[in-house]
């Protein structure tokens, strides 16, 4: 009985074994996968590296600057209290 037992089981074995594709193609295919992901990040990099100009015309200029001068109308009262 355990011999029968034991000569199906390397049966099922054996079967499994010729289903499974070799390691090597799942190593090449990762491998593969890793080139994409490097090369995706350097893409991404030299995108987010690259030299910015930013152009600012007169009337942004003129909007920063008013902003920078502004004081709020409860100033007058924190100066009150300030000694």
């Amino acid at each position: 009985m355990t011999d029968d037992l034991k000569e199906r089981f390397d049966e099922l074995r054996d079967e499994e074994r010729r289903r499974v594709p070799p390691f090597t193609i799942r190593r090449r295919a990762a491998r593969l996968s890793y080139r994409w992901v490097f090369a995706l990040l350097l893409v991404v990099l030299l995108v987010v590296i690259r030299p910015h100009r930013t152009t600012f015309s007169e009337a942004d200029l003129a909007a920063a600057r008013s902003i920078g001068t502004w004081h709020p109308p409860t100033d007058v009262l924190l100066k009150g209290t300030i000694r």
